[in-house]
């Protein structure tokens, strides 16, 4: 899957014509733009038909009945991509060329995703807690194999697309993802329909295996891409000593510090994702099928984000795509909590929308709950894209991968804070942990708007360098 004058993986790298030191030679910009952004849309269709906030969340009750569970797993997916990011850096950084390492590590990913689905059709139904466990498993190993490969992808974007371009590039990427995930919404409503010939649990399978061939096709388009060499800071040093080096930035660097703190912020604001389609389900009484709607929702409010925070970040920054996200992660949490004390069959639901659901009891409680699925995918796009971007404009290119790797892994505890957030709605209510989200959304709106204009650490003075040894 590696082009022509590409390094075996392990190998030294050795100067070669097909890979000039400067991009803008001979390698395309807009070719590189174009297997990109194939590469997200297909991805997050990939994603859409999995999706741990709505089609999972509700899969995984159903084998455990636990939302400690369901918050586990939709954790895992964040926490897999975070983990293993900091040890990578370390790992990558002194290599010219990282697209080998993408390409490896992807292959974890789609071995892992094609025994999850085998286990769906193997095990069944008949032995749910099996099945719960060795899904588990595979999920994880293939959050690990994403996150593995999300030093060397971030890189390379950093290295193919300028500045001025990532903002585009991320949104266009999510925007194409999010009209073929309203597809795939209005499909898993189809196959997780009563009268699907398919029954649970392989209905679920089926949407995991549409899952795997999109992530399969998005994984070779990226292998494609043109790579240029890159300035590296030298030979690979010691792991302990890129450790040093790593938490050097975080005392040295208040605004890399910062930086952090908004992703904590973010990360408790968050962890009610994944109990809003199962707070419908559970309690508003609306059926399986739903979820198909909940997630084309999603997607489908994403499709408007996307367009807009792309737009906002070319034109404004980064800080700006961080501060409206954090302004409108207020708004779900406020309005799931308004639902919870509406008595039950309050206002009216439109025609259409109950044939969509395949229920006749949808009422005005059930309308405006559905909201908070377009609301929180406002925010979590803008945070995505902006949160991205203003990582690669903080960090100095020769170092970028550990700024990357570093702030991805000493968050990554915080992705596993659904489970948390499940054990809290057990304990108390759901109405306690829409509040807690949206407390946590104030301050961390707050933090954000203390962060740099600008490229950030890449012009400080107050950076701490390690001399290399």
């Amino acid at each position: 899957m590696t082009g022509a004058g590409e390094p075996r993986v392990g190998a030294e790298i050795a100067e070669s014509p097909s890979v000039p030191e400067d991009p803008s030679a001979s390698v395309s910009i807009q070719r590189n733009f174009g297997l990109g952004v194939a590469n997200g849309a297909l991805m997050k269709l990939a994603h859409a038909f999995e999706d741990p906030r709505t089609v999972l969340s509700v899969f995984v009750l159903r084998l455990t009945s636990s939302d400690a569970m369901v918050g586990l797993v939709a954790g895992i997916f964040m926490a897999g991509w975070y983990l293993p990011q900091f040890l990578v850096s370390s790992f990558v950084e002194h290599k010219k060329i990282k697209l080998p390492y993408y390409v490896l590590w992807s292959k974890i990913r789609i071995v892992s995703r094609i025994f999850m689905v085998l286990s769906v059709f193997v095990i069944g139904g008949s032995h749910p807690t099996l099945l719960f466990w060795t899904f588990l498993v595979l999920w994880t190993t293939t959050s690990l194999g994403a996150g593995f490969a999300g030093v060397p992808f971030l890189e390379i974007v950093a290295k193919t697309i300028p500045t001025k371009r990532r903002g585009s590039f991320f949104g266009v990427r999510r925007l194409i993802g999010g009209l073929l995930g309203i597809g795939a919404g209005f499909a898993a409503k189809e196959i997780l329909a009563p009268g699907f010939p398919a029954g649970f649990p392989m209905n679920y399978g089926i949407l995991m295996a549409l899952a795997t061939v999109c992530a399969g096709v998005a994984i070779y388009a990226f292998s494609k891409v043109e790579e240029p060499l890159s300035p590296v800071s030298g030979k690979r040093r010691p792991f302990m000593e890129h450790l040093r080096d790593g938490f050097g930035l975080i005392g040295g660097d208040s605004n890399y510090r910062r930086f952090l703190l908004t992703r904590v912020l973010w990360s408790l604001t968050a962890m009610a994702f994944p109990f809003y389609a199962v707070y419908a389900v559970t309690y508003l009484g609306m059926p399986d099928s739903s979820v198909g709607l909940f997630l084309s929702l999603w997607v489908g409010g994403s499709l408007l984000a996307d367009f807009i925070w792309s737009q906002v970040i070319d034109r404004s920054g980064s800080r700006a795509g961080l501060i409206g996200s954090a302004v409108l992660a207020l708004a779900a949490p406020i309005v799931a909590c308004v639902v919870v004390f509406l008595p039950e069959g309050w206002g009216s639901a439109p025609g259409f929308l109950s044939r969509l659901v395949g229920t006749d009891d949808l009422d005005g409680r059930h309308v405006l709950f559905m909201s908070t699925f377009i609301l929180n995918s406002f925010a979590f796009d803008g945070r995505l894209i902006s949160n991205m971007t203003y990582l690669l404009e903080m960090a100095p290119p020769e170092r970028r991968p550990t700024y990357v790797g570093l702030a991805n892994t000493v968050t990554f505890p915080l992705a596993l804070l659904p489970a948390a957030g499940g054990v809290l709605a057990g304990l108390t209510s759901y109405v306690w942990l829409f509040a807690a989200a949206g407390g946590f959304a104030v301050i961390g709106l707050w933090a954000v708007k203390g962060l740099m204009v600008g490229t950030g650490a890449r012009d400080r003075k107050e950076v701490v360098t390690v001399e290399r040894r």
